[in-house]
């Protein structure tokens, strides 16, 4: 038991049992010697003072709801305490993943209709194929239809090399009909067509050279860029343009047809002959359409002056396309046959 001196506050403990509980009795305090009368408390038991005291739950009042409120409100669909499966979340994100997945697929189909090969748009491809059959025929018309085929497709995919290339060519084909006819007619319809060459020439250059700043090795400007050489008089210059067009499309007929154009650049010799003739000859079994590899043979079989060959196959590429304006003026200057 504990207690406290009344006078310095002294705490001070004493066995329990001494006095009686609620008896007072006489006590010195230790410390300041003082006599203060203190009063035992009374005993509580050990179990009932270490339970600590427990409440019992209260059950909860449940009040029925009021049926009046019920039928005001109405009854509640069904799928409004609908149980949700855990595995229903999952589901519905796979859902929408491989509605994502089918939209980028469609994307993708809808994007590869639209392009043709590489990477040009479909519409540009279109006119490139319908160009690329009209330079076989070889004709005025053609060539010019052809060019204007390639200027469109050029249009319709800007910073592609292939389509301006390939319109530098078409127009660098015709100045060398031009030029060929030029040196073969008359003096005045010769100055015209030499005019036309020249600025057939000039217009073919600058495209070839727009598309090499687009791609410096792209097959169809280094092709043209080889053609002007030909034309120009410088078959060296044109031959290193030739053969990196050659790395790049081994298989193009074209790049035969314009090694022959080289073969034949610069003073005429029997030598230089032979070798466009062998050109010609690979170029033609790689595309037996090409009428125009048929005339150059023609025109050189004329300038050996072979007529009976070159009637042969001037008779028989105006069989194939009739309006061949140079396979007639070129057949027009054979002397008659016999």
């Amino acid at each position: 038991m504990l207690i406290r001196c009344q006078s310095c506050q002294a705490l001070f403990s004493l066995q329990d049992g001494v006095a009686a509980a609620g008896v007072g009795f006489k006590v010195e305090c230790g410390r300041c010697l003082t006599v203060f009368e203190a009063n035992a408390l009374p005993r509580i038991p050990p179990e009932r003072a270490n339970t600590p005291t427990v409440q019992r739950p209260v059950p909860p009042i449940y009040k029925p709801p009021d049926p009046a409120v019920l039928e005001r409100l109405g009854t509640p669909p069904r799928d409004t305490f609908r149980k949700v499966s855990p595995e229903g979340v999952p589901k519905k994100r796979r859902t929408g993943l491989w509605v994502a997945v089918g939209a980028v697929v469609a994307l993708g189909i809808a994007l590869l209709a639209e392009l043709g090969l590489g990477g040009l748009p479909r519409r540009a491809q279109e006119r490139i194929e319908k160009a690329r059959l009209l330079l076989l025929r070889d004709d005025r018309t053609s060539l010019e239809q052809a060019t204007a085929l390639f200027t469109e497709a050029a249009r319709m995919a800007p910073g592609e090399a292939g389509p301006e290339g390939e319109r530098a060519f078409a127009l660098l084909l015709q100045a060398a009909a031009q030029k060929d006819l030029a040196g073969r007619v008359s003096k005045d319809e010769g100055e015209e067509l030499t005019r036309k060459a020249t600025r057939s020439m000039q217009e073919g250059l600058a495209a070839a050279k727009a598309a090499v700043e687009d791609d410096r090795e792209d097959s169809f400007a280094l092709r043209a860029m080889a053609l002007h050489a030909a034309l120009a008089g410088a078959p060296e210059l044109g031959l290193v343009s030739l053969h990196r067009a050659e790395i790049v499309a081994p298989q193009d007929p074209w790049i035969a047809w314009t090694r022959a154009a080289l073969a034949l650049s610069g003073p005429p010799a029997r030598e230089k002959q032979d070798r466009a003739l062998a050109a010609l000859a690979v170029a033609g079994q790689a595309e037996p359409r090409m009428l125009r590899a048929q005339v150059d043979v023609a025109a050189i079989s004329l300038d050996r002056q072979e007529p009976d060959p070159a009637r042969n196959v001037l008779t028989r590429v105006l069989k194939e396309n009739p309006q061949h304006e140079r396979a007639k003026r070129l057949l027009s200057l054979l002397p008659p046959s016999p």
